[in-house]
């Protein structure tokens, strides 16, 4: 397939109305999965073209190939993540259907019908208007989607828009279609062919301007009702695309974890523009801060009559400089003239920046030229290979932490067009978020940034996976070698996670993990010389997740074959992302770390009338102060168990202080719960607890040599009771007398002091 460059540009108008008096009309949109190799795929296509025929202008039809020459990327990156079954079967409006005990988005195709019948009952929430044009010139589709809600929304939702051909002829390989039924005189494909005759392939998508997710930002969330909302694509036309058999489907999705549902759907009305757009000079810049970028835009009336257009700008970095020169933002181009912009961007701090010229024909048409930058003397930053463009959080938890909050963001596919200019660059973050892959063109790009000495961080699910797929010969280098999926979260959807003690990106850490589309995959290290485990599965030690690599000229890496964005304790995903940055930088951080000389303390058992003591050590393994703010005793409700001496404020490195606890029971019966909390400054323990266990008994039997007699008269249940009792010991003793009952629980103190 050929290799198409998408620049999408962006200009999203929102528009507050009061009113509402309009009613959508629901469109549903049929995605068939199949494959010019599926020779029971051509049964699918009539069964899709019968549906679409029996509910005119209501439902709209797409193929998605796999697996021959029409094949995209985004077939993939869908059936891994909603459970593609087999070809030919296809999803309704991405909606999930029952089936038995489960609940399924891909379909057989006899149950097609009956489910668009139940998708045409679900509210269509928008109406929606999809304009578009090519543009011979720059060899540009632009489309503009429109989007007046008459629903209020409050989920994330995105526009779409799939380019679709049709007419492609069936001949060659990776072209021919098979068909199963050529022999069966009952199917209207018997003597079609095998491999089909006079065949055209229909409905072809190929490419998804807003990825397989919608485009990230394209909706502002959230969406009340009335609102009107405006979005413009741009995509190259590959070269064997035909445009005469170009057209293009619209569409608002959902695009939250939960749901997926594509909410309506329109076809797009292809016109001809009276103006022509030549953008001349870097739509697409990395300079460094301080500098300017300066962009020509020409507009030319090609139509015989004069047009007024008006300039609108806009400026997604609001602190950075952005102009057009001559300063006109209304005038009049007379038939077949021109009229020419020169756009000046100039980045006055680290980061990405996005411009915008909107060249809009009064009662026409509007035309977007987006010009984006970034600072190419950025030091961080975080290399977006997830088709969505989501990472699941990760950049807020980095740039949150004071050390890295200068991190940017920029997509793989601008990353390919501008790589030698970042040559400032410390770590290079390759976020392959869950459904990213590495493609074989990345692999120059790898090498010249190890070369450059540039720290480099990898996760993601796929990473292991696509690093053995795609360049070998770098993950031979990285000591490393891809095993296979790990399944121990397969039927939970939650894996748990473990650091490696004593490393400095996994030690402390601890955490389960969300699972969302794929498994992690596990690693085998080849040379334990340069490569070392951080990250493994809590329950089986050499499951590898995680590693670290150094090179022999410094150069350090780190991977992590899981979604970081899906760890579920905040503090652990924080520590883990710091500890990482902080070893590829090289950054000793002194911090304290805390151990306990054990974990519990059995007292075993104890009399009623005595106590025991046993003394516990905290420990300072770190390198900065351990700072104890308070060291206390839970589920302690009758005092039984009590601190006699409290480990120190401050433990220095390799320092200890004892910490002594006392047991004196107040019941009969065995203490289990109790536990002693010490709460410290250690950033990956900041609480640890040691149980403690003892059984309270009885008191020994008293010593004749001790007590000479003792006696109650006239009884102990009589209203009134004497107690005698002499001691014979010359050193005084102290004597308890109490009543207890049947059970052996103490009722009443009756005698508690020193006698001789």
């Amino acid at each position: 397939m050929s290799k198409m460059n998408k620049c999408f540009s962006v200009l999203v108008l929102l528009l507050a109305i009061t009113s509402i008096s309009f009613a959508a009309k629901k469109v549903v949109l049929l995605e068939q999965f199949t494959g010019a190799w599926c020779g029971y795929c051509p049964d699918g296509s009539l069964i899709m073209d019968d549906i679409i025929k029996n509910n005119p202008g209501s439902v709209i039809g797409v193929k998605i190939h796999n697996g021959d020459a029409m094949a995209i990327p985004e077939e993939n990156a869908i059936g891994s993540s909603l459970g593609l079954t087999g070809y030919p079967t296809g999803m309704v409006d991405r909606l999930l259907f029952s089936s038995g005990s489960s609940y399924l988005y891909f379909l057989n195709r006899n149950a097609w019908a009956q489910a668009v019948t139940s998708a045409l009952q679900q509210p269509a929430m928008v109406d929606l208007k999809l304009d578009w044009y090519y543009d011979e010139s720059s060899g540009m589709i632009n489309a503009t989607i429109k989007g007046k809600f008459d629903q209020a929304i409050t989920d994330e939702i995105r526009f779409n828009v799939y380019v679709v051909e049709d007419n492609i002829p069936a001949v060659g390989q990776g072209y021919a279609q098979r068909n199963y039924y050529n022999t069966q005189p009952s199917s209207p494909l018997y003597q079609k062919g095998d491999p089909m005759k006079d065949y055209n392939h229909m409905k072809v998508v190929r490419t998804m301007m807003g990825s397989p997710w919608g485009e990230a930002g394209s909706i502002p969330t959230p969406v009340a009702a009335g609102n009107e909302v405006q979005y413009q694509f741009s995509v190259n036309k590959a070269a064997n695309w035909d445009i005469e058999n170009i057209h293009l489907i619209g569409l608002v999705q959902y695009a939250t974890p939960q749901k997926k549902q594509i909410i309506n759907a329109v076809e797009g009305v292809s016109f001809k523009p009276k103006t022509q757009i030549t953008v001349t000079g870097n739509k697409l810049f990395a300079i460094p801060k301080g500098t300017t970028n300066t962009t020509s835009v020409s507009i030319k009336n090609t139509s015989t009559s004069p047009i007024e257009y008006e300039i609108k700008t806009a400026n997604s970095v609001s602190s950075w400089n952005f102009s057009i020169t001559p300063e006109e933002y209304s005038f009049v181009i007379q038939p077949g003239g021109t009229k020419t912009l020169e756009a000046s961007y100039t980045p006055t701090s680290i980061g990405v920046g996005t411009a915008k010229v909107i060249i809009e024909e009064v009662d026409g048409n509007s035309f977007l030229s987006a010009i984006t930058g970034y600072t190419s003397d950025a030091e961080l930053a975080q290399i977006m290979l997830e088709p969505s463009g989501n990472d699941y959080g990760i950049l807020n938890t980095i740039t949150a932490l004071i050390d890295y909050k200068d991190m940017i963001s920029i997509p793989i596919s601008d990353f390919v067009a501008l790589n030698q200019n970042f040559n400032n660059l410390q770590i290079a973050y390759w976020c392959l978020g869950e459904d990213g892959v590495f493609s074989a063109d990345q692999s120059a790009i790898i090498s010249r940034l190890i070369t450059n000495k540039t720290s480099l961080l990898f996760t993601g699910p796929l990473t292991y996976n696509s690093l053995h797929a795609t360049m070998p010969t770098l993950e031979s280098q990285f000591g490393l070698s891809y095993i296979a999926p790990e399944y121990s979260g397969q039927s939970t959807g939650i894996i748990n996670l473990k650091g490696v003690d004593g490393d400095p990106i996994g030690d402390g850490f601890a955490s389960t993990s969300q699972l969302t589309h794929y498994l992690p995959m596990k690693v085998r290290i080849t040379n334990p010389a340069i490569t070392f485990a951080t990250i493994n599965i809590a329950s089986k030690a050499d499951t590898i997740l995680g590693t670290r690599t150094e090179l022999s000229d410094g150069t350090r890496l780190a991977f992590f074959s899981f979604n970081v964005g899906g760890i579920q304790n905040a503090t652990a995903k924080t520590n883990l992302m710091n500890n990482t940055l902080n070893w590829l930088l090289k950054i000793q951080v002194n911090k304290p770390k805390i151990v306990l000389s054990t974990s519990n303390l059995d007292f075993g058992e104890v009399a009623t009338d005595s106590s025991a003591q046993k003394t516990f050590t905290v420990e300072n393994t770190g390198t900065a102060d351990l700072v104890i703010s308070s060291a206390t005793i839970t589920n302690n409700a009758d005092n039984s168990f009590a601190i006699i001496q409290a480990p120190s404020t401050t433990i220095a490195p390799g320092a200890s202080s004892d910490v002594i606890i006392q047991f004196a029971p107040k019941d009969l019966k065995l203490y289990i719960s109790p536990k002693v909390e010490i709460v410290s400054n250690d950033p990956n323990n900041s609480t640890l607890s040691l149980t403690l266990r003892g059984r309270g008994v009885e008191p020994s039997s008293i010593s004749r040599d001790i007590l000479s007699y003792f006696n109650v008269t006239p009884n102990v249940v009589s209203d009134n009771a004497e107690i005698n009792f002499a001691i014979s010991s010359p050193v005084p003793q102290n004597v308890k007398v109490y009543i207890m009952d049947l059970s052996g629980r103490k009722i009443v103190d009756i005698v508690d002091g020193i006698y001789s």
